[in-house]
Parts: C-alpha cells; sequence; structure tokens
C-alpha cells in the first residue's frame, strides 16, 4: 500500500575504519583506573572526521592491581612489575556526528545524543615509562537528538603504546 505524501528512508552510514583516541586517566584504588577520553572516526578519501564520542570513563582491573610504578621515600629505588592486566570498564558521555556521503539517497545524516558503553582490556606493563594497551569496546546512543533521530555507534578494536606525560 503506497500512502501519498509520507515516506521513510533508512539510512545507515558508516565513517570508516579509522579513528583517533585521546584520553587521561588516574588510579582511583588498586583496582580502579577513572579517566576522561575523546574519540574521533576519520575518513580519509575525501578526508572527513563527522562522529565523535566524549565519555567518563571507569576501569576495573579484576585480576590484580591496575599497572602502576611504585617509588620509594627517595627517587633512587622503585617498584615495577611487568605482567598482563585485563580489565573490564563503562563509559558514560556525549555523541554527536555528521556524516556526509557524494551522490547518496540522504546526503547528510546529523545526531547528538547520550551514549552509553562497554570496554575490555588488557594492559601489559614494559618498562616504568611504557605499557602497551589492547582493547575492544563498544559505545552507542540511546537518547537522540529529538528533531532527526539516528542512533550512533562505534566498535572499536585498537592498540596503543601509552607513555606518560607526567
Amino acid at each position: 500500500m503506497d500512502v501519498p505524501g509520507l515516506g521513510i528512508v533508512v539510512a545507515e552510514k558508516s565513517e570508516g575504519i579509522g579513528m583517533f583516541h585521546l584520553f587521561a586517566e588516574r588510579l582511583w584504588g588498586p583496582r580502579f583506573v577513572v579517566g576522561v577520553e575523546h574519540s574521533r572516526g576519520v575518513r580519509l578519501g575525501p578526508f572527513s572526521a563527522g562522529v565523535g564520542f566524549s565519555s567518563a570513563v571507569l576501569r576495573w582491573f579484576y585480576l590484580g592491581p591496575a599497572p602502576d610504578v611504585h617509588h620509594g621515600e627517595n627517587e633512587q629505588s622503585q617498584i615495577f612489575v611487568k605482567r598482563w592486566s585485563p580489565y573490564t570498564g563503562g563509559t558514560f558521555g556525549i555523541a554527536e556526528g555528521t556524516i556526509q556521503r557524494e551522490g547518496d539517497q540522504v546526503a547528510s545524516v546529523s545526531s547528538s545524543g547520550v551514549h552509553f558503553g562497554i570496554k575490555n582490556g588488557i594492559d601489559y606493563s614494559y618498562s616504568p615509562k611504557m605499557m602497551w594497551r589492547w582493547e575492544i569496546s563498544y559505545q552507542s546512543t540511546f537518547f537522540q537528538d529529538p528533531v532527526r533521530p539516528a542512533t550512533m555507534t562505534e566498535f572499536s578494536l585498537w592498540m596503543g603504546l601509552i607513555m606518560p606525560l607526567f
């Protein structure tokens, strides 16, 4: 049945496989790390960086203490343990984005909303000033902009080398 004047257009668009990720975190007790992070999807041809997730993060290191370097009373001594430290955690924050495509039936999709997500990963302390992190995460918006609701999701699998700034 065709109803004149009414139409529904479903658009599924993606940014691409590229992504950059910035974060700052701090120990909160021996097994918890709290932090803030911002991730943004990147498309290289033509270049765009339209969808971003800004989040508060909690990581729980369930098999032991979070990786850390413990300094003695003088700066000459320190305790450092090389080991694998798996974690799980959650995110909460705000997502916003616009994705455009040339010659597409729906040229542009824009949205914003509150998002929740989960993270699982593992840290490996390589040295007191260097750590490897492998992480898989999923985030999705739940309360979208009421003007044009569009769900934004981010599924990422990444590996990074972490070096503390301070």
